[in-house]
Parts: structure tokens; C-alpha cells; sequence
């Protein structure tokens, strides 16, 4: 992610965020969070159902306009940097939620 000009991160390291990471967040109060888990739809989904229930926590904390369910274009943003058609999908994900 600091490839990409990323450089606030948390990383939950699974699909839930823990309460500590969750009291850090409400007081780092960012303007945006991008919340980007696995995308892998072949697994049942389970990174993009993870990041819905975690946009959804958010919003309790979070002003709606905060959040933003981004998940990488492919896999996972380390696939997007190692693969051809990956860098491609990456410039788009980077348009559309880094450069606004």
C-alpha cells in the first residue's frame, strides 16, 4: 500500500478490526477510510462480506461520507502489484479513490 502513495494503514490481519485499532482510528479522525480487505470472490466472498460488516461499525463511529468500501480491483493489492493485468486494474482503484 506505501507503493501506491498509501501511508496511513491499519492493518486488521483477518476480518475484524480490534478494539484497540478501533479506539486509534476515532482518534487519529481521519477525513477518509478506505476500507480495502481481500477481494476474492472464488472464497465465498469473505473479504468483501468482512469489509460490508466493517463499513457498517464504522458508520457508527464515522460520519457516511467517511468511509468507503474499496476493495482491491483484484485478489489483493499485493497480486494488483505483481501482475500485468493487476497494475492496470491498480491505476484505476488509484484514480478513483486516491486522487479525489
Amino acid at each position: 500500500l506505501y507503493e501506491l502513495g498509501i501511508k496511513n494503514v491499519i492493518c486488521i490481519f483477518g476480518t475484524q478490526i480490534s478494539s484497540k485499532q478501533l479506539a486509534f482510528l476515532i482518534k487519529c479522525a481521519p477525513k477518509k477510510i478506505l476500507v480495502s480487505l481481500n477481494n476474492e470472490p472464488g472464497n465465498k466472498s469473505i473479504g468483501e462480506v468482512a469489509a460490508k460488516k466493517l463499513v457498517k461499525l464504522l458508520n457508527n463511529y464515522f460520519n457516511e461520507e467517511t468511509i468507503h468500501l474499496a476493495l482491491p480491483p483484484e485478489k489483493d493489492f499485493l497480486f494488483c502489484l505483481e501482475s500485468e493485468s493487476g497494475k492496470n486494474s491498480l491505476d484505476q482503484w488509484r484514480e478513483k479513490w486516491l486522487n479525489h
